[in-house]
């Protein structure tokens, strides 16, 4: 495997801009492994890994790519804005946000960093629904509460128990997706999310990203 894309109707979530890709009806949206120049020459060395690195593709062609840092001290003079901890996926980064930003302009991509401040995962998000046995839909109006953040695997209780974390089960600040002073306002508006979590890790449910 050099890479993934996902594909998304655009009948479902409507036109986009880049990242994505419009392809007749849907928009595409692609993320490599490997280097693309050197896919189809056979250049690429050797490796028990899928890849050696990961990147974006930000254009129409595969040689216009933005590289995601594998450290997330690497993130600290980008514009990759520091999000939430979600247990079982990681510490989230969102792509230049703020709090009065405008929703048609949210970054598709987003990066997952466990507690020592590695790349575990990345992912994909679009506004509107679109279905598929892949596809998330987290309610836009939800992304904060707790409750909703162990729905996932576990009931609330167990889960707190199992990973000894009771005492913080209700500080708001520490759980969900974004932190409280850049979450974009516009996202408890939306009627829809579509998300797809990609993990580099076998045991994505180790993440704890907290402690």
């Amino acid at each position: 495997m050099h890479g993934l894309t996902a594909q998304i109707p655009r009948s479902a979530v409507g036109n986009a801009k880049l990242p994505w890709i419009a392809e007749g009806e849907i928009n595409v949206i692609t993320a490599y492994f490997t280097n693309p120049q050197g896919i189809c020459s056979g250049s690429r060395p050797a490796s028990e890994y899928i890849g050696d690195q990961l990147l974006l593709q930000t254009g129409d062609d595969s040689s216009k790519t933005r590289a995601i840092p594998f450290k997330q001290e690497d993130l600290k003079r980008t514009k990759w804005v520091e999000g939430g901890c979600f247990l079982g996926m990681g510490r989230h980064y969102w792509y230049n946000i703020s709090k009065d930003m405008d929703c048609k302009d949210f970054y598709p991509m987003f990066l997952l960093y466990n507690k020592k401040g590695r790349l575990t995962g990345f992912g994909w998000v679009s506004m509107g629904r679109a279905e598929s046995s892949r596809y998330e839909h987290p309610p836009p109006n939800r992304l904060d509460v707790p409750p909703y953040l162990f729905e996932f695997l576990f009931e609330e209780e167990v889960r707190a128990k199992i990973f000894g974390i009771e005492n913080l089960l209700h500080t708001t600040s520490l759980w969900g997706f974004f932190q409280s002073e850049t979450k974009p306002k516009c996202i408890p508006k939306l009627k829809d999310l579509t998300t797809q979590h990609v993990y580099l890790d076998s045991y994505p449910y180790l993440n704890l990203c907290i402690i």
